[in-house]
């Protein structure tokens, strides 16, 4: 639950196509006066380029002055040509179903420390960003649950010219899998953790009025064993590799269409199933901007792995993905996304097992301003995952309301509710669970 405990539940499985969801393909038009910017926070950086873009930086920009400025802004602190921006919070929270259990449900009060902090360039050209931080939840009464969660980052941009542009990222991170997951173990003492380990490289050109972008990215996942004898999960460690491409053109200065294709290889480090296996993804799709008010993208197209054990089984069909930010009113924004991917598991029965399973994910979130000082939010989300190969389909929705206040551009006070139902063909995989929350954090300039 660390970070995710008030956070939007995730429907899908931990292996998706990087590559596709990276910035390689996410970002922004490029234009003479625009270059790109990207909007995705858990993308990171190429160690060469990071080293490349300090280098650079040093040899421009105040290079006599060996004393840094600093400058405390409400947005945070600005250290010569980087913004920096901290963010502490400390949650309480009650959950009545932690183990999300169709019966016998174990309510417990969480106490959640977090801190991070972002460190994103100001340049007129060029970006290097840095992204740490660390989340720990703390059980009142089930102490076996206390699990910490941590990410490092960076990633950053070089412009080689207007049109021209090199990237790249590196990501290190722990994170865990919620006690509801059928790929959690059973009968473990204590969560399953695991380490992503993610780069990503790439280049964008334009010639107006196409752009093509090409990329590739690399990822692996080390699963920890946790402290319950028996328990041993190394086999489920893994590789996951992806290259592509995305052609784009422009219809006019807020409308483009665009053709992406990305290969997706699974490679295991010890599996005695065989479930490695080979992928890809093709779609078409179009893109608009209609002002800094409304945002919108989607695509259409077909997706397919194929598993080296014969006994498991293929999986093909349509490959879909959509997104939307539009702020209708200056105190109201609303964001949306549609999500279609093939997402790995480890998930047996009758020995039967399962390949993977196909996620569909729809989820929308809206935003409104009272006054200055006080917003409510209300979100909702649907989930479907259909495992291939056996009898198991989970349909799981979630819906939740907040209402945060910020006593100035720096502290704030948030809590609220956060609703989650299950259903499956299976009853052992069904469950609900009541979550209420209570946030005081510090947080300069995300107001």
């Amino acid at each position: 639950m660390t970070g995710q405990s008030v956070e939007w539940p995730r429907f899908a499985a931990i292996s998706k196509n990087r590559l596709l969801e990276s910035k390689v393909f996410q970002m922004t038009h490029i234009s003479h006066s625009q270059t790109t910017r990207s909007e995705r926070h858990n993308k990171s950086f190429y160690t060469g380029l990071c080293l490349s873009l300090a280098l650079f930086y040093g040899h421009l920009a105040h290079a006599a002055d060996s004393t840094p400025s600093i400058l405390i802004t409400p947005e945070g602190f600005r250290v010569e040509g980087f913004r920096v921006m901290p963010n502490v919070s400390l949650t309480e929270s009650w959950n009545n179903n932690i183990y999300g259990t169709p019966a016998n449900e174990e309510s417990d009060t969480i106490t959640t420390a977090s801190a991070s902090v972002k460190v994103n360039s100001d340049w007129a050209s060029h970006r290097l960003n840095f992204d740490a931080g660390a989340s720990a939840d703390f059980y009142r009464k089930n102490d076996t649950e206390d699990v910490a969660n941590w990410w490092l980052g960076t990633d950053g941009r070089y412009d080689l010219s207007t049109r021209s542009h090199a990237l790249g990222g590196l990501r290190v991170s722990q994170n865990h899998e919620d006690r509801s997951s059928p790929d959690s173990a059973a009968g473990a003492l204590d969560p399953t953790t695991y380490i992503t380990s993610r780069a990503h490289i790439g280049f964008a050109h334009q010639l107006a009025p196409f752009t093509i972008r090409v990329g590739g990215v690399v990822e692996n996942l080390d699963f920890g064993d946790g402290s319950s004898p028996g328990f041993d999960v190394d086999w489920r460690d893994r590789n996951q590799f992806s290259i592509g491409t995305r052609f784009s053109y422009q219809l006019n200065p807020q409308n483009e269409i665009f053709f992406q294709a990305a290969t997706d290889t699974r490679d295991y480090d010890n599996e005695p199933v065989g479930r490695n296996s080979d992928g890809y993804r093709l779609g078409l799709g179009i893109r608009t901007s209609q002002g800094p008010g409304f945002e919108a993208e989607g695509f259409l197209g077909h997706m397919s792995q194929d598993y080296d054990n014969i006994a498991l089984k293929d999986v093909s069909g349509l490959y879909y993905g959509a997104s939307l930010k539009w702020k209708p009113v200056s105190h109201t924004r609303i964001n949306a996304s549609v999500d279609r991917a093939i997402n790995e598991t480890t998930y047996s029965v009758a020995g039967l097992d399962a390949s993977s399973h196909l996620d569909t994910t729809v989820s929308g979130r809206i935003e409104h301003d009272l006054n200055p000082k006080l917003t409510l939010n209300l979100s909702l989300a649907y989930g479907k995952l259909e495992y291939q190969g056996v009898t198991l389909d989970l349909d799981e929705i979630a819906a939740g309301a907040g209402i945060r206040y910020d006593f100035d551009r720096r502290f704030y006070l948030s809590g609220g509710y956060r609703y989650i139902n299950r259903d499956a063909n299976n009853p052992t995989y069904e469950y609900d669970r009541n979550l209420f929350y209570l946030t005081i954090g510090y947080s300069p300039g995300s107001r």
